[in-house]
């Protein structure tokens, strides 16, 4: 019997971001890179998971079903601008990644099923920067023997 899934869930959902953002300069990141992190990030935060056990055989589990809720954050920090400007960016490639999972539930294989769950929108001011945080909350759906 396999464990959790969420590790993989998190390396396909990474590489996804990764292709929807090629060629944008955007850094991506498996989890907050610390002192590294760039003007645009998008980086995977907590993930969740809840199992449902589908059939028993014998007193032994045959499968069950596992949904993977990731929480997936796009910062955008900005000099000397609104919020609103960085809000705009922070939608911007947030929309990329919406449009790779909408053509692409499954990721060309993957044993996933991946959409949008929620999500939600903040942001800090610091000296002159401002930064915008754009949270969604992904879910995939996984099932294990």
């Amino acid at each position: 019997m396999s464990g959790t899934s969420v590790v993989t869930v998190k390396q396909t959902l990474l590489a996804a971001i990764q292709t929807a953002l090629t060629g944008t300069g955007v850094q991506t990141a498996y989890a907050w890179p610390g002192g590294t992190e760039e003007r645009e990030l998008v980086y995977l935060g907590t993930a969740e998971f809840e199992q449902t056990y589908r059939t028993f055989a014998g007193g032994g589990r045959v499968s069950r079903e596992e949904d993977v809720t990731v929480a997936v954050h796009i910062a955008v920090t900005k000099l000397g601008v609104t919020f609103e400007e960085t809000e705009e960016r922070a939608v911007e490639i947030g929309t990329l990644l919406e449009h790779s999972l909408a053509a692409n539930p499954t990721q060309s294989g993957a044993a996933l099923n991946f959409q949008i769950a929620g999500g939600g929108l903040g942001g800090f001011t610091e000296d002159e920067f401002t930064t915008s945080v754009l949270s969604y909350e992904v879910s995939a759906t996984s099932h294990l023997t």
